[in-house]
């Protein structure tokens, strides 16, 4: 793995990985944390805009078919602090792939008419989610852990604000955000010529402005229970609970990962053990823990019928109880599957160059993580869960109208 950085104040990480695949990512950090009152889900618009056309490929298939032609896949997502575009293809055809992001991320066309229908499918994708219980309970619980805080905002923003974005509006705005400071490049996969990589970067992506982008974000400690219902038509409920934790360059987020597999990843948890396998009480239960730049949370995530929430919350509290005094050997097993899980997931060169990525963005590697993950003893396990899991927490909670 190998950390550089442009001219243009751009930083470039290319991870070397045997095969025949490659797989390139341009991540800004740019998110719906950064969005103003009157924009909120212009960085999701963004993401999709740019994919409408640009000055080489000036339609959304000219622009899909290059990669798909070439047996590749094209893709991009945006989260609350960054917007991620990425291409994974043979790497013969890595400087094709290079061209294609670069002329859609530095020469969108931004047309009237296509901005104007591409809000009608945003709108459509936020009603999508809203239809979706499984999506919407973290809706409700962020809007619960992070009440007047840009963190409640859904990413992909509502449809008031996406209605009225004008052209003029978002290109203000993309030229703000989408700077050559602002911006990590990530080459994972079979790398020929490390050189020669940097210099297609450097070229093909010349048009970013400069400037990088200074930004503080204090986000309020949770002082109290917060909890945001709804009732509908459904059978079951819809549960996420949890509670605010640290950033990502805090090393608290290392000791979480490991108190989540725990808990909750996989069917050899702990939750999963005593809610599905023991009582009964839910199909589907598990742990998620986020952790970006500026903010973090641990929580839980149910669906179950109402009567049983109650007993499964209390389960829950038992299991973070038990973990004052855990075994080496469920510890041991939690560490080892980080790193094993990680290497399986890193065979893919896709997932591969997303998480380093974004361990990029918080100063941090791949092979540092999981040095960090070894060394979390049954000291720091005590020590994090005795200071997250606190009487405050947040709950998203959908139950079916009695």
């Amino acid at each position: 793995m190998k950390l550089t950085k442009l001219a243009s104040g751009a930083r470039v990480l290319l991870i070397q990985r045997p095969g025949k695949t490659v797989t390139v990512e341009v991540l800004f950090n740019v998110g719906s944390l950064y969005e103003r009152e009157g924009l909120r889900g212009a960085s999701h618009f963004m993401e999709h805009a740019v994919f409408l056309g640009a000055k080489k490929r000036q339609t959304p298939r000219e622009i899909a078919k290059c990669i798909e032609a070439k047996g590749g896949e094209l893709n991009a997502y945006t989260s609350q602090e960054r917007t991620a575009f990425y291409v994974s293809i043979m790497e013969k055809h890595l400087p094709l792939a290079i061209d294609v992001l670069a002329d859609m991320i530095c020469n969108p066309l931004l047309k009237s008419e296509d901005i104007e229908k591409e809000k009608e499918v945003i709108c459509r994708e936020i009603d999508l989610y809203r239809d979706q219980p499984v999506h919407h309970q973290w809706e409700l619980f962020m809007r619960a852990l992070y009440r007047k805080t840009p963190l409640e905002h859904p990413v992909i923003g509502y449809t008031k604000d996406i209605r009225s974005f004008s052209r003029e509006r978002l290109l203000e705005y993309y030229k703000e955000t989408y700077t050559a400071e602002n911006v990590v490049f990530v080459v994972c996969g079979n790398i020929v010529d490390e050189k020669r990589i940097c210099m297609l970067l450097e070229r093909s992506f010349s048009l970013l402005p400069r400037g990088a982008i200074k930004r503080k974000v204090i986000l309020p400690r949770l002082t109290k229970k917060s909890v945001i219902k709804e009732q509908r038509k459904i059978e079951q409920g819809y549960l996420a609970f949890g509670y605010p934790a640290s950033p990502r360059n805090n090393p608290d987020t290392i000791v979480l990962d490991v108190i989540e597999v725990v808990l909750g990843k996989g069917q050899s948890s702990w939750l999963f053990e005593e809610v599905r396998n023991k009582r009964g009480l839910a199909y589907q239960i598990g742990c998620h823990q986020e952790n970006q730049y500026s903010f973090g949370y641990f929580s839980i995530y149910v669906n179950s019928p109402k009567k049983n929430i109650p007993k499964i919350l209390k389960v829950f509290y038992d299991l973070t109880a038990k973990l004052q005094d855990i075994e080496e050997g469920e510890l041991k097993d939690a560490k080892e599957f980080i790193e094993g899980s990680m290497s399986v997931d890193h065979e893919e060169t896709k997932r591969c160059a997303d998480d380093a990525g974004q361990l990029a963005h918080a100063g941090s590697s791949i092979d540092e993580y999981i040095k960090k993950v070894r060394k979390v003893s049954k000291e720091d396990i005590a020590r994090v869960a005795g200071k997250i899991f606190s009487e405050n927490y947040a709950m998203g909670l959908i139950e079916p109208i009695e």
